[in-house]
């Protein structure tokens, strides 16, 4: 085995471990708050060491969290960027794609001269907007 092998390997099982460590410390809160001895007494505060529990709980359920998103982080590193640029510039083709559509509109303003070039190079935008945004989503998808 290569070392990227080795190291890909190892990579997976701590992005395991991870997963793992957040499910335990979700199902270990969400025992605590099942334990609550007031639950349905609202008059009435659960006592201060219930609630120093559950606070260290969810501060271990953030951390796992935390680190678990770091993990997938970089086993995909520059997915977010991806993300971003593909929200990005789904949003801007899906303006365009409205400009259009909402310009289709608006064709009746013109002269009948007008009226043809404009209906096309408007249907042209709004085609070029929604290939672009659903080609965006595809990527977002992912």
């Amino acid at each position: 085995m290569s070392n990227e092998t080795v190291n890909r390997l190892q990579f997976t099982s701590e992005f395991h471990a991870a997963l793992n460590a957040e499910k335990t410390t979700f199902d270990a809160l969400e025992a605590h708050w099942e334990s609550n001895p007031v639950k349905w007494k609202f008059w009435r505060r659960p006592p201060p060491e219930w609630k120093q529990t559950e606070s260290q709980l969810y501060e271990a359920y953030k951390q796992a969290c935390l680190n678990l998103r770091q993990r997938k982080d970089a086993q995909t590193p520059g997915q977010r960027h991806e993300r971003y640029n593909a929200l990005k510039f789904g949003g801007i083709f899906a303006l365009i794609f409205f400009v259009g559509i909402i310009s289709l509109g608006a064709i009746n303003v013109f002269n009948d001269d007008q009226e043809s070039l404009m209906a096309s190079v408007i249907a042209l935008m709004a085609c070029v907007g929604a290939v672009g945004a659903i080609m965006c989503a595809f990527i977002f998808a992912e």
